[in-house]
């Protein structure tokens, strides 16, 4: 599954062009080898059907494509998708931090290891793409005061915020 941004992006110009100005500006570090030209256009047909894979496991190549693509890697989609839970305690300056405890490359398979930390941990918990934040979640957690024996929870996606429409003016 790919986003509208990475096929109006990758539509601009061919595969292969893009894959030769990417190997010329693309310097890997190792154990990563040069790859060739072909070899990469390989690589954005896989990312066309939605195989993130190896642009997951090289976020300075998914940097670099975006910024090809005159776009980013959130926009792409082809950042790993995080799912973090919030310390119960604050931290020295008094907020509440978010912590990572694993990232996956779809959506469905944060969610579904989201959902299965709430539940059996309680507490608060999200899935981020980038900066984005595209679900969370909430539940009792054991020793809150108040908490019983019930593990009720409450998953809900974030709703992207509509565009205002231009009102017309009726003469």
């Amino acid at each position: 599954m790919t986003t509208l941004a990475l096929d109006r992006a990758l539509a601009r110009q061919s595969y292969d062009a893009l894959a030769a100005e990417f190997v010329r500006s693309w310097e890997p570090k190792p154990p990563d080898k040069r790859r060739s030209a072909r070899s990469f256009a390989g690589e954005i047909r896989k990312l066309t059907k939605g195989c993130t894979t190896w642009f997951l496991s090289r976020p300075e190549a998914a940097r670099l494509l975006a910024k090809l693509l005159n776009s980013t890697p959130e926009k792409l989609g082809i950042l790993p998708y995080e799912v973090q839970s919030r310390a119960r305690e604050p931290s020295s300056s008094g907020t509440y931090r978010w912590e990572t405890h694993a990232t996956r490359p779809t959506l469905e398979e944060a969610e579904d290891l989201a959902w299965s930390l709430l539940t059996r941990h309680g507490g608060n918990w999200r899935v981020r793409c980038g900066e984005r934040t595209i679900a969370h979640g909430a539940g009792y957690r054991a020793g809150d005061p108040g908490c019983s024996h019930d593990r009720t929870a409450v998953w809900s996606r974030v709703r992207e915020e509509a565009v205002d429409k231009k009102k017309r003016r009726r003469t």
